[in-house]
């Protein structure tokens, strides 16, 4: 039987949500791994390189399926940390102008290329599971929300992200996509999580990986495009734990060797940890 069939009201369960930083992996336990002692079941659905679109998409998905399974007076908590506001999710297939080759091109060059110039961060990445993702789950490109590889001839999710070195993509961006659309977009999909948590009896709690939402709407929105920001006024603040962010909490915290993996971006594991002990677990517990 499941675990709620035992504890009833005294059932708990966790569902997480978020990029890179939230993907956690047997060499790397992210934040969200430190919250697992509070909880009788956790379910995390954090993704390398998946913007806000996607995340939204994953979480809500899998809350609306735990909640066809776990009871309504059983406690859910939901716990995301947004990405990129700059990340794209597109349903696409192989014959569109923007499709799952790109990036899964770019993540066997960029496989290639780590292979030959810097092989300690190439076993890093293997070592995390990363080549995994890569050489057998299609890059984490062109799945259904569980995951599953769909056939490149048929429409499915896939993402994008700007930083990559491509034509097709940098023609994308620099045409079609701007900052404050995608601020708004964010705000939207954040918006819709906490409509669909309320919905589902779900508490929703949330926070970001960088300040760049936060810096966005304090330097440019509220300056000139208030009328933009429905979606954002309409959020429960009080629900966010880190509206500036784990990088900038993790700069003001840690030395740039100790705070972060080789890679100078990713918080190390010290990081999550402390993260989630001192921030996210204080906060939790002043809610709950």
């Amino acid at each position: 039987m499941p675990k709620w069939y035992y504890k009833l009201q005294m059932y708990k369960a966790l569902l997480t949500g978020g990029c890179s930083f939230s993907d956690d992996h047997y060499a790397l336990h992210t934040w969200n791994t430190y919250l697992e002692d509070m909880y009788d079941d956790v379910y995390h659905t954090g993704k390398d390189g998946a913007g806000n679109q996607y995340i939204f998409r994953l979480v809500a998905k899998k809350l609306l399926d735990l909640r066809k399974e776990i009871p309504w007076n059983c406690q859910v908590d939901v716990v995301v940390l947004w990405s990129g506001i700059s990340r794209k999710c597109i349903v696409t297939n192989n014959t569109q102008h923007l499709n799952q080759n790109l990036m899964i091109e770019e993540a066997l060059r960029e496989t290639q290329r780590l292979q030959v110039n810097e092989p300690d961060a190439y076993q890093e990445a293997k070592g995390m599971g990363d080549l995994d993702v890569v050489l057998e789950s299609n890059a984490g490109q062109h799945n259904d929300l569980d995951g599953n590889v769909i056939a490149p001839q048929e429409y499915a999710y896939s993402f994008f992200v700007p930083s990559i070195k491509d034509d097709i993509l940098e023609d994308f961006y620099g045409k079609y996509t701007n900052t404050i659309d995608d601020w708004e977009k964010t705000s939207v999909d954040i918006l819709n999580l906490q409509e669909i948590c309320k919905a589902n009896n779900a508490e929703f709690y949330w926070g970001h990986y960088d300040n760049h939402y936060q810096e966005v709407y304090t330097n440019r929105v509220k300056k000139k495009y208030n009328h933009i920001a429905w979606a954002h006024d309409r959020l429960d603040h009080s629900q966010c734990f880190c509206p500036e962010g784990m990088t900038a909490w993790v700069d003001k915290n840690f030395t740039q060797k100790v705070g972060y993996l080789p890679d100078d971006w990713h918080p190390s594991e010290r990081a999550h940890k402390q993260f989630a002990k001192s921030i996210i677990k204080p906060f939790l517990n002043n809610k709950l």
